[in-house]
């Protein structure tokens, strides 16, 4: 579906490390008692390095936990990924791949209201990009 930007949360809860570039694993924390839509950051070898925020995974959560999406990440590399001060945050790019199970996120409802035309928005944002010898599958930035 594409790729959303976030962070890595609560890192000084964690000794293990990650690094820029490295490929991160996402893991659902169905028993977590402080937030029940918690998803944990995981480096490559498996060690728990944080979160993804709370904004994100109580949206995300629900779509995983239904079967409609997968995903998976990693921390990026290049500077202008890098917004945040705080050095308890590193930045998190999140991939969303859509499962058969989801497809009915991109369906129409065929009604002519509000909710439609933002569903049509939205979907025209994922609609892929194509130029002579190039093709671009993830999400452009739509103008207002």
């Amino acid at each position: 579906m594409g790729e959303i930007e976030s962070e890595i949360a609560g890192r000084s809860h964690f000794q293990a490390d990650v690094q820029l570039g490295e490929h991160i694993n996402l893991e659902r924390e169905l028993e977590n008692q402080r937030d029940k839509n918690a998803i944990r950051v995981d480096n490559s070898r498996f060690q728990p390095v944080g979160y993804v925020p709370r904004p994100t995974v109580a949206w995300l959560a629900p779509l995983l936990d239904s079967g409609k999406i997968r995903i998976e990440g990693y921390v990026p590399t290049h500077p202008h990924s890098i917004r945040t001060t705080d050095p308890e945050r590193l930045p998190l790019a999140i991939m969303i791949h859509l499962t058969k199970a989801g497809l009915s996120i991109l369906e129409t409802t065929g009604s002519q209201d509000k909710p439609r035309a933002l569903h049509e928005l939205a979907l025209h944002a994922y609609r892929p990009i194509t130029m002579p010898g190039i093709t671009n599958t993830r999400p452009q930035p739509t103008s207002r």
